[in-house]
C-alpha cells in the first residue's frame, strides 16, 4: 500500500535523524582524542579525516563545511550521519549501537529500491515499523540526550496521523535518490559542478533548477527520467513512483530478439499486410495487428519489426503480460511488442482492465511529440478485439490503425478485399 510505503519514508526522513544526530554528538563529546567544545569545532578538527571518506558526495560535505554561513546539524540526513559515525569512530561504536545502525540503513536502501509503492503489505509494514522504533528509541537511550522526549509522541503522529508533511518528506526523499544517481555518472560531473553550485545559492529552488537543468541537458533528463516516472491512472490523476532496475526488462528483450531470429515463412505471402502495418508504424508508430490465426498475425508482426530494421536490436520487447508496461521507459525501448495481451483464447476481463488502464501513456509514448517515441504493436485475436472495442472506447482501439489478416480467404480466392463484418475502415489483407 502506497499510504504504508510513504509512512516509512517519513520515519526514515524526519524521525530517524533526530536521535541519530545527538548519538553523533554524544560519540564526540566523549572522544578521548580530541577536545570538543561544539559541532563546528569538532568538524575542523576532524576534517582531514572526513575529507579522506571515500563514500562521502560532494553535497554532503557542503552540508559539513557549508560555502556560505556556518554548520548546521539539522541539515544532516540518516545517511550522512550514519556514514560519520561509522567512519570517525569505528572502533568506539559497540555491537548493539552497530546493530541499530545497520538496520535504518538496510531499511533505507530497501526503501529506495522498492519497485512499487504498493508493494508493502500490512505485514510487512509492521515489521519495518517495529525495527525502525527500536532501533530508534535504543539510539535515543545510548545518546542519553534530554531533548529527545517527544520522539515518541513523534513516532506515534506519523503512524496514525496524516502526514501534513508529506509533500517536503517527498521532495527531500527524491532529492536524496537524485544525488545518488547523478553521482554515478561520471559524464555528468561538470553538470552536477554547476547544478550544485545554483543549488548553493537558491535552495528553495530546488524543483525550477532540476527542470532548467533537464530542458538543458539530455543527458540530465535520462538521469531524473530514471528517478521518477509519472503516468495517468484510469482516474486520470497522476501518479508518480521511483523506478528501479528490473532484469525481466532484459527477459523481455530476449524474448523477441530469440523471435526475431527463427525463420519467418510469412514474408512472401503476406508482403502487403506487412507493408500496411510497416505504414502505420511509419505515421503514428503504432498499430493493432488482429486475425482468427494467432500464431500467423505474431509472425507478420516480427516480420515488419524486421522489416522497421531499429537501431539497437537490444531496444525491442515482447510483453504478455499488460503490467509489464509499467516497467517500460523511453531509454529501454524503441519498440514493444504486446503478445495477446486480452487473453489468448479467451477474453481475459484483469488483463483487459490492466491494458486499457495504460492507453494514455502508450498514446504518449507513441506521440511524435515525444523526444522518444517508443513503436507499440499490439497482436490479437479478432474475436477477443471485437469483445474489448464493445466494452472499451479509445483513441488506441481505433479500426483505422488496425490490420486484419485473414488466413482462410486466401487458400480459396488468393486476392485482396474487405470481409463485410469488419469496418470498412480498416487494412483487410486476404490470401
Amino acid at each position: 500500500m502506497a499510504d504504508n510505503y510513504y509512512r516509512l519514508v517519513t520515519f526514515v526522513v524526519n524521525i530517524c535523524p533526530k536521535p541519530l544526530r545527538a548519538f553523533f554528538v554524544s560519540k564526540a563529546e566523549s572522544d578521548p582524542n580530541h577536545i570538543y567544545t561544539g559541532v563546528k569545532e569538532y568538524l575542523q578538527i576532524r576534517e582531514s579525516d572526513i575529507r579522506k571518506i571515500r563514500q562521502i558526495r560532494p553535497d554532503q560535505l557542503d552540508l559539513i563545511y557549508p560555502p556560505f554561513g556556518s554548520v548546521d546539524i539539522e541539515n544532516w540526513d540518516a545517511t550522512l550521519l550514519i556514514l560519520l559515525l561509522k567512519e570517525l569512530f569505528p572502533k568506539r561504536l559497540q555491537q548493539n549501537e552497530r546493530d541499530c545502525l545497520r538496520d535504518i540503513t538496510e531499511i533505507r536502501n530497501s526503501l529506495q529500491h522498492i519497485a512499487s509503492t504498493e508493494l508493502v503489505t500490512d505485514q510487512q509494514f509492521n515489521k519495518i515499523w517495529d525495527c525502525l522504533r527500536d532501533a530508534v528509541v535504543k539510539l535515543k537511550t545510548l545518546s542519553g540526550s534530554t531533548t529527545l522526549v517527544a520522539i515518541d509522541d513523534e513516532i506515534k503522529s506519523v503512524l496514525h496521523g496524516n502526514m501534513p508533511s508529506l509533500a517536503d518528506v517527498r521532495n527531500t526523499w527524491l532529492k536524496s535518490l537524485y544525488y545518488e544517481l547523478l553521482l554515478q555518472n561520471s559524464e555528468l560531473a561538470e553538470e552536477m559542478k554547476n547544478l550544485k553550485e545554483k543549488l548553493q545559492l537558491q535552495h528553495t529552488e530546488l524543483t525550477k533548477e532540476v527542470i532548467t537543468a533537464k530542458e538543458n541537458s539530455r543527458g540530465s533528463k535520462k538521469i531524473l527520467t530514471k528517478v521518477a516516472v509519472k503516468r495517468k491512472g484510469r482516474s486520470g490523476v497522476a501518479e508518480k513512483r521511483l523506478k528501479v532496475f528490473d532484469d525481466k526488462i532484459d527477459r523481455m528483450k530476449g524474448k523477441l530478439t530469440r523471435a526475431l531470429l527463427e525463420e519467418n515463412d510469412c514474408k512472401e505471402n503476406f508482403k502487403h499486410a506487412i507493408s500496411e502495418i510497416l505504414q502505420q508504424l511509419t505515421d503514428n508508430h503504432r498499430v493493432i495487428v488482429t486475425g482468427f490465426d494467432n500464431k500467423l498475425t505474431y509472425k507478420c508482426a516480427l516480420a515488419a519489426v524486421q522489416e522497421r530494421k531499429y537501431d539497437r536490436i537490444d531496444q525491442v520487447l515482447e510483453i504478455n503480460n499488460p503490467s509489464d508496461w509499467k516497467r517500460i521507459c523511453s531509454e529501454d525501448a524503441q519498440f514493444v511488442l504486446f503478445r495477446e495481451p486480452f487473453g489468448v483464447s479467451t477474453y481475459d476481463s484483469h488483463k483487459v482492465e490492466v491494458m486499457c488502464e495504460e492507453f494514455d501513456s502508450m498514446i504518449q509514448a507513441s506521440d511524435d511529440d515525444n523526444d522518444d517515441v517508443i513503436d507499440i504493436v499490439i497482436v490479437t485475436n479478432q474475436r477477443l478485439l471485437n469483445e474489448v472495442t464493445r466494452r472499451n472506447e479509445h483513441e488506441m482501439l481505433s479500426p483505422s490503425s488496425t490490420v486484419y489478416i485473414d488466413s482462410t480467404a486466401g487458400k480459396s480466392t488468393g486476392s485482396y478485399g474487405c470481409l463485410p463484418f469488419l469496418p470498412k475502415t480498416k487494412v483487410v489483407v486476404e490470401f
